[in-house]
């Protein structure tokens, strides 16, 4: 099944980014990381769940960082 593999989870953490949701976000990473079975992936996905976690935790008013790809986000907007 889709949902049981480790890259379903991934995409979900990168949409839920990408939508502004970073808890979500984390808790979808994590998930990948979990059921990722190569290590690059796992500390890859390790390493985007502490970022969406580090960013789900900013002051109230403070804004979100830029993601790429979206207005005002690096590449992908020309």
């Amino acid at each position: 099944m889709i949902g049981e593999r480790h890259r379903w989870h991934a995409v979900r953490g990168h949409l839920h980014e990408l939508d502004g949701d970073l808890t979500a976000a984390a808790t979808a990473y994590a998930e990948a990381a979990r059921r990722a079975t190569n290590l690059a992936e796992r500390d890859h996905l390790v390493r985007q769940a502490a970022r969406a976690r580090a960013g789900s935790t900013r002051p109230a008013g403070e804004p979100a960082r830029e993601v790429r790809g979206r207005p005002g986000g690096g590449s992908g907007d020309r």
